[in-house]
């Protein structure tokens, strides 16, 4: 055998350390980073996540151990049993290391006739009610958000969630480890209130549920109920849509699922809270008490500036209605939900604009303060008119009828203009405003003065129909409407109110003619193309026509100054409540 040099030694000891130096390396185990990622986290959906993944279930066995731990001493300082059914779905759950239960909906009825009922309850002029219905037979992610919501506050975290199944394994294949299923079967009504976003005009009937609840752990029944519940009294959501200008557009639906996905979150809260006593023995939490309707109005207006509830809570300091009375409140609250703009309560205004008046009725009538009012209160049933409240238009005719400064009767100007605001509320519905407005229009237009009386007779006002007869022959004398010559067999047979101009409110008097559609459009040239005039045929026409009618045609005044610019033909898309003010007429109830 030959001899080693030392240096050969040497060369042979570095090349088997370099050697034994790479085996060690290639045998170390490799860190787990997921693994420390979820152990880090302290957190069940991270654990559940990393099994999900393809991780060893002992791996983090240990670790969601200690979550339940902490859960199930957080439940026994509330009042938890040992023995109560929770523990049970506790256990169940650590056995397959989850943290979910699969949501199932196998049977949602909707009793579409009481949303059929509360929707035309709810309908006002520019509002729009939201199709909750159409919503509420199918599984829902807000519910199921809304039942983790309950777990989730009761046990301090995310030891239990409720999913919908595709949800759980959106986007990855995730393994059913035999998770716990809650079943609810329910029949969905509509409830006696509605929401909306602040100053918006769609409206969103809230619901009430009669549902039963089984809860089913490894193929056994852990906890069966009938519940009752409905969303509470203020309901959150996140919006992907364009919700914020429902204000402005209230047709638009471009948030809708977020708020129905809200309202049903809201209830499933109501029945998650039930479950939860059912498997934990404590009886469920209500809804934050919040000094009851009064309260929940003076929260809405003071933090949200919300219309309604100002207009609530005005009539309520009004009328002493579960507060003191105090005029000066209601007055400022009142005024606060008229003057809102596009998201506005215009049936507050006529109530504002009388609190202002009586508040200087003692004064002397050439008092400073007492025109300040006046003004004040003018305003105020403007803004109500302009959204179309009745109370409003009859009220701002009242107001405008009164003789100005030293005179002692009123001019053709304020006598058109209270004119037309009672026409306004006579095309509202208001019979009594009909009469006087061709009251008030009697000396100067005896034409449209006689179809005023025409539609307070009809509505069985006595009075109207001897004025009507006495206005005949001076009606049939006047041929002449805002400088448009009636020619010889056009016979004017009703009246209404509109803006033809952005800004401008005129009488709407619609003339039946003899004349072809053709030869009316051509003798009003002039008026069609500057929008004074639109000619229809009587079977496409908008309005109904005599018999006799060959064309029938919609005639009123022209714009007061080349700034108003031509309205678009009704309805508008934004149903007149968009930033112009151009407007069309609601339907009537």
């Amino acid at each position: 055998m030959s001899s080693w040099s030392p240096g050969r030694i040497a060369r042979w000891t570095a090349l088997l350390a370099v050697v034994g130096g790479v085996v060690y390396l290639r045998c170390r185990p490799r860190p787990d980073f997921n693994l420390e990622w979820a152990r880090e986290s302290k957190n069940a959906e991270e654990l559940v996540s990393y099994v999900d993944s393809g991780g060893k279930p002992g791996q983090v066995r240990g670790d969601l151990k200690r979550l339940h731990g902490a859960a199930l001493a957080r439940l026994t300082a509330r009042g938890m049993a040992e023995g109560a059914p929770m523990n049970a779905l506790l256990e169940a759950m650590l056995g397959i290391i989850e943290n979910r239960i699969v949501l199932e909906m196998p049977k949602a009825e909707v009793e579409r006739g009481s949303f059929e009922t509360v929707a035309s309850l709810m309908v006002e002029p520019g509002t729009f009610v939201a199709p909750v219905a159409d919503h509420l037979s199918e599984p829902s992610y807000g519910c199921a958000k809304g039942l983790s919501v309950v777990f989730a506050d009761a046990l301090g975290g995310d030891v239990v969630k409720v999913e919908i199944e595709r949800f759980i394994s959106l986007g990855r294949e995730t393994p059913d480890r035999g998770r716990p299923v809650l079943s609810i079967s329910w029949t969905a009504r509509a409830g006696t209130r509605a929401y909306a976003r602040a100053n918006g005009k769609r409206l969103f009937p809230s619901i009430e549920v009669d549902a039963d609840l089984t809860l089913t752990v490894g193929g056994r029944a852990l906890a069966t109920l009938h519940a009752t519940a409905m969303p509470a009294s203020d309901i959150s959501y996140t919006s992907y849509g364009l919700g914020g200008l429902d204000a402005i557009y209230p047709e638009s639906d471009g948030s809708d699922s977020d708020v129905f996905s809200g309202i049903v979150a809201s209830t499933c809260e109501g029945l998650g809270r039930e479950l939860l006593a059912r498997l934990t023995g404590v009886a469920a939490d209500g809804e934050d008490a919040d000094a009851g309707e009064v309260g929940h109005d003076r929260k809405w207006c003071e933090e949200h500036d919300d219309a309604r509830s100002c207009e609530r809570l005005g009539l309520r300091y009004r009328d002493g209605d579960g507060v003191a009375v105090d005029k000066k409140r209601a007055e400022e609250l009142l005024h606060t939900a008229c003057a809102g703009g596009l998201g506005a309560a215009p049936s507050a205004c006529a109530p504002a604009a009388e609190l202002t008046l009586q508040s200087v009725v003692h004064l002397a009538p050439e008092s400073e303060l007492r025109g300040t009012a006046r003004a004040r209160a003018t305003i105020a049933l403007m803004d109500g008119c302009r959204y179309h409240d009745p109370a409003s238009c009859e009220a701002l005719g009242r107001q405008r009828a009164v003789p100005l400064g030293n005179e002692t009767t009123i001019s053709e100007y304020g006598a058109r203009q209270a004119g037309i605001a009672w026409i306004h509320a006579c095309a509202l519905g208001v019979d009594t405003a009909c009469n006087d407005a061709g009251r008030v229009l009697t000396p100067y237009s005896p034409l449209r003065a006689s179809l005023l009386f025409h539609r307070a007779c009809a509505a069985d006002l006595s009075d109207a129909c001897a004025a009507e007869k006495s206005l005949r022959a001076k009606a049939s004398a006047e041929r002449k409407l805002f400088e448009t010559a009636l020619p010889a067999g056009d016979e004017a047979f009703d009246i209404g109110w509109a803006t033809l101009f952005d800004g401008d409110e005129t009488e709407l008097v619609w003339i039946a003619s003899r004349s072809a559609p053709g030869v009316s459009s051509e003798r009003l040239a002039r008026e069609v193309a500057i929008g004074t005039a639109t000619v229809f045929t009587p079977d496409a026409a908008p309005h109904a026509a005599p018999a006799w009618a060959r064309s029938i045609y919609a005639l009123g005044d022209g714009p007061r100054s080349e700034y108003h610019k031509r309205c678009p033909p009704c309805p508008h898309a934004t149903g007149g409540l968009g930033i112009s003010q151009c407007t069309c007429l609601p339907p009537l109830k």
